[in-house]
């Protein structure tokens, strides 16, 4: 869990092999899963995460996931690809 969060602040990976080193830029998009029986998340996951879901919640409509979706762009200040 360290690397991926080192990962998603420096906005880079580095690949090690052979006493060879290579740093490639990258804006990962992680899809994730979480099971609340096995205890709660971290704050310092949480606050790395725009949306979280619960698979028992009441469906969204098309309008409110549409909503959710321009709040998320909205708030991230990013546009849409």
């Amino acid at each position: 869990a360290d690397v991926l969060l080192k990962v998603l602040s420096d906005g880079y990976v580095e690949v090690e092999r052979e006493g060879l080193s290579v740093r490639y830029p990258c804006k990962p998009l992680i899809i994730a899963t979480y099971n609340p029986e096995e205890g709660e998340l971290r704050e310092h996951l949480l606050d790395r995460f725009a949306i979280g879901l619960s698979a028992d919640s009441t469906p969204l409509s098309v309008a409110e996931r549409v909503t959710a979706v321009e709040n998320v762009i909205g708030f991230s200040g990013g546009s849409q690809v």
